[in-house]
């Protein structure tokens, strides 16, 4: 629908318009730690290997991380930069018949029709927007209208059935009309609005339109040599933005700045670590007691809890790791509901707001689909996972064996005459 491009009135100033329209990686350490496997990492060319304890096997960087990366980047970049290269100006195929004239002067104070017109039609070839301008009584609009701005409106909505007008409205009081014709009245009691129709919101410039007819018609000026004025200002301002190729608009920049941060930069890194990782290979060695003695904690602190600790450690994991997966069901839903808005605005014809959402909503199940396998993986590692720790050996016989060790002496060959300060049953 069509929106104000701005306004005035004499002694009142000018006002602007209303414009429609989941979990980290595995934990690695050059020392042992509770639940950590023993690793080495053997290079080809011959180098010493070098060994590390991750509590998860270390992955390579894969071609299809990088691909599915890059396949992020890709929906991100056209879900922030396809907007900005459709918000470049260009002419627009008219969907409308030309009028014979583009001047309703109603109340007759136009001075300059035939170059007032002349401008308005080079504008009209330059954008293929339909520049219209129309005078009024100021009691023409107040009977039935709150503001000229709301008259503007519906003026625009009966005479218009599509969104590349302009119209422009002048009105001033019908006792200073003779007047202002006459040369006794210099600057009127004026009012101004201009309505713009939706699909021209790219080449209008606001900020000259209301500053230049503004001040003009605060100096005296007739309404239509102003028009004329600012109408060939901004034809040469249009021009230039039509001319200017897409891909330097400025609003792209900041989409840019985004793909290159988040997106370009890692795939060069993962590119760059995927080359390095062909020079070697990952192998889970046995674990040592050597290894156990150097952890930065106490033998006992070792055997004595951490094979409690892991289990229940795994346990949390599992937990957690289920609550994360009912977590980004709803956001799995989202997308899906995306998309098939998605399919709806583009079975109604709405093929702007129908693209947006289909890679909205890509991107987002993708990303969403992506943590849910990732969950699901986690899952399945927790429990194909052993307790990597070895049982903490006994430096005493078990229990039942002492209790007969020590209360039978059938075996004992051994001379207890003289125990005599020895507890009982301890000879």
């Amino acid at each position: 629908m069509p929106h104000s491009g701005g306004g005035g009135s004499h002694g009142g100033g000018s006002h602007g318009g209303s414009h429609g329209g989941g979990s980290s990686g595995p934990r690695r350490s050059n020392h042992y730690f509770p639940g950590s496997r023993r690793y080495r990492r053997h290079y080809y060319d011959g180098r010493p290997d070098t060994y590390f304890y991750s509590d998860g096997r270390p992955q390579k960087t894969s071609k299809g991380s990088i691909i599915l990366v890059a396949i992020i980047g890709i929906f991100t970049a056209a879900i922030f930069c396809v907007p900005a290269i459709n918000s470049k100006a260009r002419k627009l195929d008219e969907k409308y018949a030309r009028p014979a004239t583009r001047i309703v002067d109603t109340i007759d104070i136009i001075s300059n029709d035939d170059d007032l017109e002349d401008a308005l039609e080079e504008y009209n070839d330059i954008t293929g927007i339909c520049p219209v301008v129309q005078t009024i009584y100021t009691e023409d609009y107040e009977a039935n209208y709150a503001d000229l701005e709301s008259y503007a409106y519906d003026t625009y909505v009966h005479m218009f059935s599509d969104e590349q007008h302009y119209l422009i409205v002048y009105a001033i009081p019908k006792d200073q009309r003779d007047a202002y014709v006459d040369g006794d009245l210099s600057v009127p009691d004026y009012e101004w609005e201009a309505m713009i129709g939706d699909e021209t919101d790219n080449l209008y410039n606001e900020a000259l339109v209301v500053h230049r007819i503004q001040n003009g018609l605060e100096e005296g000026k007739n309404p239509g040599v102003v028009t004329a004025e600012v109408i060939r200002q901004l034809g040469e301002t249009d021009k230039q933005k039509i001319a200017r190729p897409a891909l330097l608009n400025p609003s792209l920049i900041f989409p840019m700045l985004i793909v290159g941060l988040f997106f370009v930069f890692p795939i060069v890194l993962m590119v760059r670590n995927m080359k390095k990782e062909k020079e070697f290979e990952y192998e889970e060695v046995p674990l040592e007691e050597n290894d156990i003695a150097s952890a930065p904690y106490s033998r006992g602190d070792v055997y004595g809890t951490t094979i409690g600790n892991n289990s229940a450690i795994r346990k949390a994991s599992t937990a957690g790791s289920i609550f994360a997966l009912i977590f980004m069901i709803p956001f799995v839903l989202i997308g899906i509901g995306v998309l098939i808005g998605a399919i709806a605005s583009l079975t109604k014809g709405e093929k702007q707001t129908g693209l947006f959402l289909l890679m909205f909503g890509g991107i987002w199940l993708t990303m969403s689909l992506f943590g849910v396998f990732s969950v699901i993986g986690n899952l399945k590692k927790a429990n194909e996972r052993s307790d990597t720790l070895p049982q903490r050996p006994s430096p005493m016989p078990a229990a039942s064996d002492s209790y007969q060790y020590w209360q039978s002496h059938e075996n004992c060959k051994a001379d207890h005459e003289d125990d005599d300060n020895v507890r009982p049953g301890f000879e």
